[in-house]
């Protein structure tokens, strides 16, 4: 979802609406995903992550990045955030409420934060993604 019809244009998180709408839309195209299946929701500054994302029961991916993050660091949770959605949305990453774990690639995912191959996988495309941001629009 573009962010004007959420924010009306007003700052958010260091960055106006219009930068974090080319930022969306630059990751959507390299990850060919449909940015209006993507909603950015605000975290508040006492969350104590920077970002998540989800899927609802309509494919729409709800992306939560913390408002207080600065330019760089909001891009870069972005790209992260956003490879979690392409997961979600090619029906490779799935929470299943029953057993209370995520399912990635049909392998039931049951280890630590940093092991979990979906974090993994985020972790390593996250740097290439960011890079080639900053390389377009700086």
């Amino acid at each position: 979802m573009i962010l004007d019809m959420i924010w009306g244009g007003k700052m958010w998180t260091r960055m106006d609406s219009a930068e974090v709408n080319q930022a969306l839309i630059y990751f959507c195209d390299l990850l060919d995903i449909d940015p209006e299946s993507i909603d950015i929701i605000p975290l508040s500054h006492r969350d104590q992550c920077g970002g998540y994302a989800s899927i609802d029961d309509d494919g729409i991916v709800l992306i939560k990045i913390k408002k207080t993050l600065g330019r760089k660091w909001f891009i870069r949770f972005l790209a992260h955030e956003l490879i979690h959605a392409k997961q979600y949305l090619d029906g490779r990453l799935r929470y299943d409420a029953y057993i209370d774990l995520f399912i990635f690639d049909d392998k039931i995912i049951d280890c630590e934060y940093g092991d979990e191959p979906y974090e993994i996988e985020a972790y390593s495309v996250e740097p290439i993604l960011t890079a080639a941001y900053f390389d377009r629009f700086e």
